[in-house]
């Protein structure tokens, strides 16, 4: 994608979602006369209250020909990895320039340096006892990142860091952000050895973005919005690959959704895409346990299963040999992990 300076007039890319017109946007006139110019920008001179993540700095600044008040983010260094994931986000907010559940990108440097985008007024993780109390609220938030998430999977991105700092309120509306560390579609990643053997934030990241975060699905931001579910609902801190299910009530089957149910079945697959899946599954049932359950080695397999969990509680990703061992039964089969598909 060619970075030109200036943020488009329209994106190509989704049409579905409409916004607002410039009327009703405060921000219209800085996307009008946005031209790449740092100099047009007075900032403060202190980063605003958690402004300053491992990446990135953001400062309160000031729109200097429209007086609009704007938020301005800079890396913390010019170097290569920190300037491309700035880079990340400036393509996100073009390509998905149509859902207003994306945090916009106003303005930006040719060579992203730097970036302007609205200032929001509060974040998910500043609003925790509020929604907490409040399900519309909750459920509005719910639908904006579900929508983001929508249109982003729909064209291959990944987010790889849903988390509750990372899910702002702006102007009445949820929008995601923070969209610093997105996988690209596949084909258009420059350096996959860049992403490492883990991103994100642990305590809400997928186990895989611990492991091969490179290799990530949309499963995995869908776990992270279950973990950002039950956090909101409980405040219990989270502990990093452990679902947390909030207490008896109709967001609970909606977090063990998103956090159990994932969908990737092991008998469908080798044992070596297993690994990526991470999860385990009964022939007769389709998968019931997500991947941290079978490292702890406390599984709740399904009533219908007679199972018998591993012989060791330490198995991590790394003692994959340990987890071959774990042999189960059900009433209409018996298996016994291998490398080969089991038998009917």
């Amino acid at each position: 994608m060619k970075i030109t300076g200036h943020f488009p007039s329209g994106s190509p890319a989704l049409k579905e979602e409409h916004t607002p017109p410039p009327a009703a946007d405060p921000y219209a006139a800085v996307r009008q006369q946005a031209r790449g110019v740092k100099k047009d920008y007075a900032l403060e001179k202190f980063p605003l209250p958690d402004g300053e993540g491992g990446m990135g700095i953001v400062h309160q600044a000031v729109h200097k020909p429209t007086n609009t008040v704007v938020a301005f983010k800079k890396p913390r260094s010019l170097r290569e990895n920190l300037t491309a994931r700035m880079l990340r986000e400036i393509e996100v907010a073009q390509a998905l320039g149509g859902n207003r559940h994306v945090m916009p990108v106003l303005d930006f440097s040719p060579r992203a340096e730097w970036f302007v985008m609205p200032l929001a007024q509060a974040t998910a993780e500043h609003l925790q006892s509020q929604l907490q109390h409040d399900g519309q609220e909750l459920r509005a938030l719910v639908d904006a990142v579900a929508a983001a998430l929508a249109d982003a999977h729909r064209l291959d991105y990944l987010h790889r860091d849903i988390k509750p700092a990372n899910i702002l309120q702006l102007n009445g509306r949820w929008v995601l952000g923070d969209w610093g560390i997105v996988r690209r579609p596949r084909g258009q990643t420059t350096n996959p050895k860049r992403t490492g053997t883990k991103i994100g934030t642990a305590e809400f990241g997928a186990p895989e973005l611990s492991i091969a975060p490179h290799h990530a699905t949309p499963a995995s931001d869908i776990y992270s919005l279950g973990k950002v579910i039950g956090w909101l609902l409980t405040g219990t801190d989270p502990q990093p690959n452990i679902p947390l299910l909030p207490p008896p009530g109709p967001w609970r089957s909606v977090v063990r959704h998103c956090c159990y149910d994932r969908r990737r079945s092991l008998s469908s697959s080798t044992w070596s895409n297993a690994r990526r899946a991470r999860t385990w599954t009964c022939p007769s049932r389709g998968p019931s346990s997500s991947w941290q359950q079978l490292r702890r080695g406390t599984p709740a397999p399904p009533a219908s299963c007679s199972c018998s969990p591993p012989t060791t509680a330490t198995t991590t990703s790394s003692t994959w040999t340990s987890c071959r061992s774990w042999t189960w039964t059900s009433p209409r089969r018996s298996c016994s992990p291998t490398p080969n598909r089991p038998s009917p």
